[in-house]
């Protein structure tokens, strides 16, 4: 019995185990952990030596900046950014109509009336004002008041060149404000907002109050 050094439970009784089973499971346990610490050395290293420093920033994906595409001619003088703005001293008799352009046009008018397909030529001028320029390009910002109205009506109206007929904008629509009446105090609502997206837009702001 000098073989054996250990003994283990079972149904039968008690069995003894040889020495030698033993040996070999602590060789193999040995041989294990020396595969193991091997293997974690190997990573080790490789993160050290990596030109990857694991410490800075994750890499980042640069989007390549989109090519810069130069306007056409026609696309520098057609009407672009247009507003409208209650004007008059009289409640539902004007409006201020305004739009832009990259580049000048001298011409540049505005046509309405109360049907889409049958527009006039308004005899009023448009102001032509420059609101912003820069290197590339600058805005040229028009505004032409209506007056003589009638309350509570619908117009249609475009703007643009007044000798290009291919430098015009499409035909648009507004409602003219409701007369002032004493026996009518419902209220009205407007909707009031800005800009024209332009740096030094506000100066738009003092122009339509000044024409009211």
């Amino acid at each position: 019995m000098s073989r054996f050094a250990t003994a283990r439970q079972s149904s039968y009784g008690t069995l003894p185990v040889p020495s030698v089973f033993t040996k070999k499971r602590a060789s193999f346990s040995l041989l294990a952990a020396i595969i193991v610490t091997g293997a974690c050395l190997s990573i080790l290293l490789c993160v050290a030596t990596s030109p990857v420093s694991w410490s800075s920033s994750p890499p980042r994906m640069r989007l390549a900046a989109a090519p810069v595409v130069p306007l056409t001619s026609a696309q520098l003088i057609q009407p672009r950014q247009i507003h409208l703005a209650y004007a008059g001293a009289t409640p539902g008799t004007g409006m201020t109509v305004s739009w832009a352009s990259y580049r000048r046009v001298n011409d540049s008018t505005l046509w309405v009336g109360t049907s889409p397909t049958d527009l006039t030529l308004a005899t009023v001028a448009a102001e032509t004002v420059s609101y912003y320029a820069d290197d590339v390009y600058s805005l040229f910002t028009y505004h032409a008041t209506l007056t003589g109205l009638t309350p509570r009506s619908k117009y249609f109206y475009r703007v643009g060149s007044a000798s290009d007929a291919s430098n015009v904008s499409p035909v648009y629509h507004f409602h003219t404000a409701r007369e002032p009446r004493g026996d009518d105090d419902t209220s009205f609502e407007i909707a009031v907002y800005a800009d024209f997206g332009e740096r030094n837009a506000q100066d738009t702001v003092p122009y339509n109050w000044n024409v009211t």
